[in-house]
């Protein structure tokens, strides 16, 4: 029944589960705690009532000592069907974690598992790794090394779950687990942003993401392995997704120093951000707004410098309907003509303001003084008088330069 129709009504199923659940008793042949054990996973994968009617009808300890049985595959189903029962709730899971289910699933993950064991014990994983509350934080370890075996496993399954399951692991605990991250996951995890398969990519790029919410060495580890070339890839995908879980890694590593936003600056990732923010897709382009920010103005001044290819495109986005939009330009402008302390002493004027100035920036600006909206109104005004005080600069050095050559 359980494999010929989709959801059968409970009650039908109900009497077919207690006489499965009597067939897992080892007394019975290999074979019959190979088919109970089936057919209770199907029975456990389909509703909450159908999980809990197999709970219930206390399969999950006998699931526990099949683990050990002499036969491969009837292991290979116990594993299965302890997944599905973790995957059904958090009540499902607790329960599980408090029998130390997880101890023991992890047992069956090794190099001499099948393939099909493995596929079973990542699917487990990441259902244990899913949902409130996390994982107990003595679990962690003895997962993570799991699962730091599981992503190098070449199997689309085993990864996509690996992946996922360490994102789950991982967010909102990084600082706390940091050191136990093995340092060879990360050339795996930035290897993976560039895999074929879409839910491999995602799940990667999720798991990147969090670690590069992390410390400043674990974002030098990223960059190092080179996720930078990667994202610039991949802020041009066709998928929404990916394209947003790129900006924000992006955004993440520019939290770092100095150096690291310097290598984002290096990479060109500012151009294919300045597309996305104009993409009119809301919500890639506040992503993708946030990110130009966090660059520009994170950025030291020499790197700034190094953003002169971007002023027509800062100064574009004050042409925009999209007050966001209109943010991001004008946050980006006040960043980059930001005198440096050299200039402030001196005559010297800042070289993107004669950029900006030809762009036609201190126009846009001073008609953006009388937005309709306040913010917006607001920032041109206090971006307008610095700025204009820097463009006086500007025009005083081409003129004085003229009448050299009167």
């Amino acid at each position: 029944m359980v494999s010929t129709e989709t959801n059968p009504p409970i009650e039908e199923v109900m009497p077919g589960v207690a006489l499965c659940v009597l067939f897992l008793n080892p007394m019975f042949p290999p074979a019959f705690n190979f088919e109970a054990s089936w057919a209770l996973a199907n029975v456990a994968s389909m509703t909450h009532g159908h999980a809990k009617l197999v709970i219930d009808s206390k399969a999950v300890p006998v699931f526990l000592d099949l683990l050990i049985s002499a036969s491969y595959e009837v292991r290979e189903q116990a594993v299965r069907a302890l997944g599905n029962i973790a995957g059904d709730s958090r009540e499902s899971r607790l329960l599980l974690l408090e029998e130390d289910a997880l101890d023991r699933l992890l047992e069956q993950g090794n190099y001499k598992s099948t393939l099909r064991m493995l596929r079973y014990v990542a699917m487990a994983l990441f259902n244990f790794s899913l949902g409130d509350p996390p994982l107990p934080f003595h679990l962690v370890p003895p997962v993570l090394s799991s699962l730091q075996y599981l992503v190098y496993v070449e199997d689309q399954d085993v990864i996509s779950y690996s992946c996922g399951a360490l994102a789950y692991l991982l967010d909102g605990s990084i600082d706390k687990i940091q050191r136990e991250i093995n340092p060879g996951l990360y050339p795996r995890l930035v290897e993976l942003l560039m895999h074929p398969l879409l839910r491999v990519q995602i799940a990667a790029l999720r798991s990147v993401r969090i670690i590069a919410r992390g410390d400043n060495v674990r974002r030098q580890y990223i960059i190092d392995q080179g996720a930078l070339l990667s994202l610039r890839s991949l802020l041009t995908h066709d998928n929404t997704t990916i394209k947003n879980e790129a900006c924000l890694i992006i955004s993440a590593i520019t939290a770092g120093n100095e150096n690291q936003n310097q290598e984002v600056i290096d990479a060109r990732l500012i151009e294919p951000l300045f597309s996305l923010l104009q993409s009119g897709e809301p919500d890639i382009s506040e992503k993708a707004g946030k990110a130009v920010l966090k660059v520009i103005s994170r950025g030291n001044h020499y790197g700034i410098k190094g953003l002169q290819n971007c002023v027509q495109q800062l100064c574009d986005l004050l042409l925009s309907p999209d007050p966001m939009i209109l943010e991001v330009g004008l946050k980006g402008i006040a960043s980059i003509s930001k005198p440096s302390e050299a200039e402030k002493c001196s005559e010297d004027f800042n070289f993107l303001v004669k950029l900006i100035d030809e762009a036609g920036g201190l126009d846009k600006i001073e008609d953006l003084k009388m937005h309709e909206n306040c913010e917006i109104s607001k920032k041109a005004k206090e971006i307008w008088k610095p700025l204009y005080s820097e463009a006086l600069k500007v025009w005083k050095y081409f003129e004085d330069l003229g009448d050299l050559f009167v």
